[in-house]
């Protein structure tokens, strides 16, 4: 069985890579992902290429941490119903149970657990088989999200944490984030904390819920390229002045705003237009890697790789 990841997991990749000073479609391009996938939230990616992106937005910008700092980018309105429904639930046992819930809904291959005793409960996350690549950068993320869950409650939160990965050369940003009661090697990734927390309601704070600051505006203007790819292969094939007329923008403007996603327009055509392909192919010729990409030759004169 393959185990994946939905795109809208790295909800804040885009803005952490711009914020660090990397193009996202370069740091795509070396996992070997479309430079566009982190616009498909909706986008399935098998574990070990999800993983590798990961790790690969943590080499590109030096950051031995990037799991935790992603992660303290992200907010719960930035999960829209999800996150409202968490934010709306009236215990903190209950808003774990919708988190559990949502994440079976966008990765296969994981499982996120409640235990509890008669002080503490531990909230525990782990994978099902060999991941392939290392984790510990997603492993990171995830029990900041855990960390964020319970400071909902308004009360100092977590006891201990625990992660199945080796200690890392320096614990500080860790430290910093988790406490200083962190233990490494351990059966399982999780987060213990006061049992008594889990039926304690949430404080639904101003803080909480404030807006989401903008998208930035690379992202914006990639869609906007795409949507009027979309739109223009209808009936003529788009170019790059054509595109910038659509936008309001000047050709060498729109040209800039690329570079910085770190894509050329024609490179981006060229990838709109072979997955464009692959979805029109892929129905008709089965799931045979062979058939797709000889189909996809005959219809295209390209290969898919």
């Amino acid at each position: 069985m393959k185990f994946g990841h939905r795109v809208c997991e790295l909800g804040c990749a885009v803005p952490y890579l711009l914020a660090n000073g990397e193009q996202p479609g370069k740091v795509l391009k070396r996992v070997g992902m479309p430079t566009h996938m982190l616009l498909d939230p909706d986008a399935w990616v098998p574990r070990e290429l999800f993983l590798a992106l990961v790790n690969a937005m943590s080499s590109a910008t030096g950051d031995p941490h990037c799991g935790i700092h992603v992660g303290e980018m992200e907010s719960f309105v930035q999960f829209e119903a999800f996150g409202a429904t968490i934010l709306d639930a009236p215990t903190l046992r209950t808003a774990i149970g919708v988190a559990c819930r949502r994440t079976a809904l966008i990765q296969t291959g994981t499982e996120i657990r409640l235990s509890e005793n008669r002080r503490t409960a531990h909230l525990s996350y782990s994978f099902l088989g060999r991941t392939g690549e290392n984790p510990a950068q997603y492993i990171q993320g995830v029990l900041v999200f855990f960390q964020k869950l319970l400071a909902l409650t308004g009360q100092p939160t977590v006891v201990d944490v625990a992660f199945d990965h080796l200690p890392c050369r320096n614990s500080q940003e860790l430290e910093r984030v988790f406490g200083p009661r962190l233990a490494f090697r351990a059966e399982e990734n999780a987060v213990v904390f006061d049992r008594e927390l889990l039926d304690l309601p949430l404080q639904s704070s101003r803080a909480v819920r404030r807006m989401l600051p903008d998208r930035p505006s690379e992202e914006e203007v990639v869609r906007a390229v795409l949507t009027n790819m979309s739109d223009q292969l209808a009936y003529e094939t788009p170019t790059l002045e054509t595109s910038a007329g659509v936008l309001g923008l000047h050709p060498r403007t729109l040209e800039r705003r690329l570079a910085r996603w770190g894509v050329p327009f024609e490179s981006l055509l060229d990838e709109f237009r072979r997955t464009r392909s692959l979805q029109l192919i892929h129905p008709k010729c089965g799931h045979s890697p062979c058939t797709v990409s000889r189909c996809f030759r005959e219809v295209t004169g390209c290969s898919t790789t």
